[in-house]
């Protein structure tokens, strides 16, 4: 896919982008995310590209540990007006340590005119400040207006892991759900899926949820022993005696 995405379109700014993103996600050298980076940086012209950059460079910077330098150099491709680079100055000033600027920069772009995108991400940021002072309403506040604006996957992600804290397994469950549909749940939100349906006593959507962990990753005795509690729970006790029985045998 690296190699097609290059060949077909070699001087497109998002083709380099997208490199560098799946060279960082799939943990390639470093080098080689960092020089697609830089490439795409190189040839972002259009508004649209420099708001690409805006938004998923700082992500790749930190999978290859070069945050910083990521964000000094995507700031240089933004005029100091634009939405996005106030977005990232705020940033920056997070990844200092200058928490009351950055916290004021953040408020400035929220009571301000932009795009639901950049809102989002504000809230998020926001809420991250309002999670660390133990304002846990404040915080889920915010996170639930930023994944109400626009999709996002991090915001969803803190979301929940704030409601699981709660004990709100239906909310829970809409956000497991959420993030499925949209193709990023990995294992662990299957997981959070499973046992908040389970909670709900909506044993079926349990199971099945339970028998998709299962089925990639058959070794793990919690995903059996959450199965024969959900199977267990619906009166199906010899199917629950033979996963148990499996338990054993894994051991």
């Amino acid at each position: 896919l690296n190699a097609t995405l290059i060949k077909d379109h070699p001087m497109e700014s998002w083709a380099w982008l997208a490199r560098a993103a799946l060279e960082a996600g799939l943990l390639h050298p470093n080098e080689d995310a960092w020089n697609a980076l830089n490439r795409a940086i190189e040839l972002a012209a259009t508004e649209r590209d420099k708001q690409d950059l805006a938004l998923k460079a700082p992500l790749i910077g930190r999978g290859i540990d070069r945050f910083r330098e990521v964000i000094l150099l995507v700031r240089e491709v933004l005029s100091p007006d634009d939405p996005f680079r106030k977005l990232i100055d705020a940033d920056y000033e997070r990844l200092l340590g200058n928490h009351a600027k950055a916290k004021s920069l953040y408020t400035e772009i929220e009571t301000s005119e932009v795009s639901t995108i950049i809102l989002s991400e504000v809230k998020c940021r926001l809420a991250d400040y309002s999670l660390e002072e133990k304002k846990d309403d404040e915080g889920r506040r915010l996170l639930e207006e930023a994944t109400s604006l626009n999709f996002n996957a991090f915001a969803l992600e803190k979301l929940l892991a704030l409601v699981i804290r709660q004990q709100d397994f239906g909310r829970a469950l809409a956000i497991a759900e959420r993030l499925e549909l949209s193709g990023l749940a990995d294992w662990r939100v299957i997981q959070v899926k499973a046992q908040a349906a389970r909670n709900l006593r909506q044993y079926q959507k349990s199971e099945e949820a339970w028998h998709r962990l299962l089925k990639e990753f058959p070794e793990k005795p919690e995903f059996l022993y959450g199965l024969a509690d959900v199977l267990a729970a619906q009166d199906k006790i010899p199917d629950a005696l033979e996963v148990l029985k499996r338990t054993v045998e894994e051991k």
